[in-house]
């Protein structure tokens, strides 16, 4: 895996492209200042979410409802399409520091349980990537 990782500034570099989270981008533009949206809903491959109503849908069927933490953790993962997140970098953004360490790998496991087919891959030492 090539890049920088950088817990204090909340940014990291992926393959050669800077990524920040989106959860920090939804605010303002880092340009202009002006508030900036977010995309309503996110497809992914066989993954459709909406971001409004948390909902989630695998190949156009609703899955169970998922809570708050479970969808943003599968938003970030999904809005990557394909690169790897970190699981140091989920913990400490999503989870925070409200949450137990270990939390991420429990929220994963909650999220396998409520969609029809596993599209989180584990990356073993380096972290999640949604399959396309």
């Amino acid at each position: 895996m090539s890049g920088v990782l950088s817990s204090p500034a909340r940014s990291i570099e992926l393959n050669n492209a800077e990524y920040v989270p989106a959860r920090l981008v939804q605010g303002v533009c880092p340009e202009c200042g002006q508030p900036r949206e977010q995309p309503a809903v996110l497809a992914v491959g066989r993954l459709r979410m909406d971001r409004a109503a948390l909902k989630v849908w695998v190949d156009g069927l609703p899955t169970p409802a998922m809570t708050s933490l479970e969808f943003e953790v599968l938003w970030e993962i999904a809005s990557k399409q394909g690169r790897i997140m970190p699981h140091w970098y989920l913990e400490e953004d999503c989870a925070g520091r409200q949450h137990a360490p270990g939390t991420i790998k429990t929220i994963i496991h909650y999220i396998r349980g409520k969609l029809p087919v596993d599209l989180i891959e584990t990356r073993r030492g380096e972290g999640y990537q949604i399959r396309t």
